[in-house]
């Protein structure tokens, strides 16, 4: 399986991201057939997965969407977890959200936008720890797990101090970003690589600590997976790689034989 994200929605939308020949996948699972030279805890057989969207030059390289990927082995993570599928496993890691960043959603107030898979583990842990939550239903395909108001982006007045965002669409950030950010002090989560389509405008004026998501924390994506099971593989979309059309609109899964 290879899990396409919001980065590689807006790779699809926008030819300045990245180059045009950019093979998809934020994230692949499979089992290994072969290993390079000086490298440990990994061989041959083992299902694991390839974290490629942690990788700072994932723009530039090839992804996971491949009959046989290839990736630095400090992007591969062995995954045991037998009494789960490869399906399992891969939407698991496309919620493996690094529990340092979620801890930071305790006694915030918290936006969130978009629909890639991570944020429904921000979704889950703001909804436990966070003083406040907003969306904007237009713009969040999750809105059915969690209790929060439902916001206009076009509403300046509206503030939060965090906004976690994996939207492909650089006009719906910005402007997310211009209007409800309370300016200083406001912390702003993005989808790894999505920053790059974004302008200067976005951040104008305003004072933020700008936080990039970084996913591979297996037992933040299980304990979220096992709550929400049915709801999320109800919700996302797995299909063979040879039907993959050429645009894509929400979280898909490619299915490789």
């Amino acid at each position: 399986y290879s899990y396409l994200s919001a980065t590689d929605i807006a790779i699809t939308k926008c030819s300045l991201v990245a180059d045009s020949d950019k093979v998809l996948g934020s994230i692949a699972v499979g089992r290994v057939v072969g290993v390079g030279v000086d490298v440990d805890g990994v061989s041959e057989g083992l299902r694991t997965t390839l974290l490629y969207i942690n990788s700072p030059y994932y723009l530039y390289m090839p992804g996971g969407a491949q009959d046989i990927a290839v990736a630095a082995s400090e992007y591969a993570k062995v995954v045991d977890l037998r009494n789960f599928s490869d399906l399992d496993v891969a939407i698991i890691m496309a919620l493996s959200v690094q529990k340092d960043l979620l801890n930071l959603l305790k006694g915030r107030d918290v936006f969130l936008l978009g629909n890639d898979l991570s944020l429904i583990t921000f979704a889950y842990y703001a909804s436990r720890y966070a003083c406040r939550v907003g969306v904007a239903p237009k713009y969040f395909l999750w809105t059915d797990i969690i209790k929060g108001e439902h916001i206009s982006l076009h509403e300046p007045h509206t503030a939060f101090d965090t906004i976690v965002i994996a939207m492909p669409d650089p006009a719906i950030t910005c402007l997310a970003i211009k209007n409800l950010a309370v300016g200083r002090d406001t912390t702003v989560f993005l989808y790894p690589h999505l920053q790059t389509m974004l302008d200067g405008v976005c951040f104008r004026g305003l004072d933020m600590n700008i936080r990039i998501i970084k996913l591979g924390d297996v037992d933040t994506g299980l304990e979220v997976y096992e709550a929400l099971k049915n709801y999320i593989i109800g919700k996302i979309d797995v299909i063979d790689v040879e039907k993959l059309s050429s645009t894509i609109h929400r979280p898909t899964l490619l299915k490789f034989h």
